[in-house]
């Protein structure tokens, strides 16, 4: 039984592994986006729209009106505790679409 549960940990931590390892490369498929497309990766697309700078989300919202409802989604479906791999994976999938 002790090897059982030793096996089942051992692959519980090798799946979180590859989760955060999937989440870090949609993170940064995300973020070379935005810096091709408007210059400004992710993290100063969202610095600069509480600063009230020209370079911030909006024009971004103005181009993926899907954006925002994913946004919320992705905030939800972290409240419920759901997988951020996941979240990140729809995000990224419809930025592309």
């Amino acid at each position: 039984m002790d090897a059982l549960k030793s096996r089942l940990g051992l692959i519980l931590c090798m799946l979180y592994l590859v989760k955060a390892w999937l989440a870090i490369w949609a993170w940064r498929k995300l973020d070379r986006h935005l810096r091709n497309k408007y210059g400004l990766g992710l993290v100063d697309l969202l610095r600069n729209s509480f600063d009230g700078s020209e370079r911030s989300l909006i024009p971004l919202l103005q181009d993926y009106p899907i954006i925002l409802p994913a946004l919320l989604a992705l905030w939800a479906w972290q409240a419920l505790g759901l997988s951020s791999f996941f979240s990140m994976l729809v995000f990224v999938f419809l930025l592309r679409s």
